[in-house]
């Protein structure tokens, strides 16, 4: 009868709080928007990039193709961090802490205190720090490899001109025109006084 009591109190435990989670809105703490080999791209790191994409161009519409842009640039990033990894391209540990500092650092200057980026991000400093650690080696690890891969590259302006000079003309992109810049050139005639004074300038 005891065990009995017991249980029916735990049930009746069990049961109120179900109920009140049921009853509380859900929140998404964070997600993985993506998988690359052994790593992740978050929704956090997304939403961070979005809102220096809004803060940098001064607008509050993002266009809808610039996720993808961020999301492919974090993608590319990946698996350029993979190929580092799989040449064996060294990274040192206080680059890489460097490279933090310059993060948090303009995070803030851009935002203008600490606590507007903990308020952006929803978490402390020091948590997202530890957090973007593995962001951060990846990125310097893609820049090693990217350099790696063509530091023997070597084309000239020329070069690269008449590469697209040899690309057919139906085969370019049409883009509407945006802007339409026009200039208004005068060429004021000089007074017969100005001219002595230039010439009187000129002789001293």
């Amino acid at each position: 009868f005891r065990y009995s009591i017991l249980f029916s109190l735990l049930l009746a435990v069990v049961s109120a709080t179900s109920a009140q989670n049921a009853q509380q809105p859900k929140v998404l703490m964070d997600g993985v928007v993506a998988v690359i080999g052994n790593g992740v791209i978050l929704k956090s790191e997304m939403d961070l990039a979005l809102a220096e994409y809004k803060q940098n161009s001064g607008q509050t519409f993002v266009p809808p193709e610039m996720n993808c842009y961020i999301l492919a640039s974090f993608i590319q990033n990946k698996v350029l961090a993979i190929h580092a990894e799989v040449d064996s391209i060294p990274v040192g540990d206080d680059y890489i802490e460097q490279n933090l500092d310059q993060r948090i650092n303009y995070y803030i200057h851009q935002y203008g205190s600490r606590e507007q980026v903990e308020k952006i991000l929803g978490k402390p400093i020091y948590q997202f720090r530890e957090e973007i650690r593995p962001q951060v080696r990846e990125q310097v690890l893609a820049q090693a490899a990217q350099q790696d891969i063509i530091k023997n590259v070597r084309i000239t302006p020329t070069e690269v001109e008449e590469f697209y000079k040899s690309i057919p003309e139906d085969s370019l992109r049409f883009k509407e025109s945006q802007y339409e810049v026009s200039q208004l050139i005068m060429d004021p005639k000089p007074t017969k006084e100005a001219e002595d004074e230039t010439i009187a300038l000129l002789n001293s």
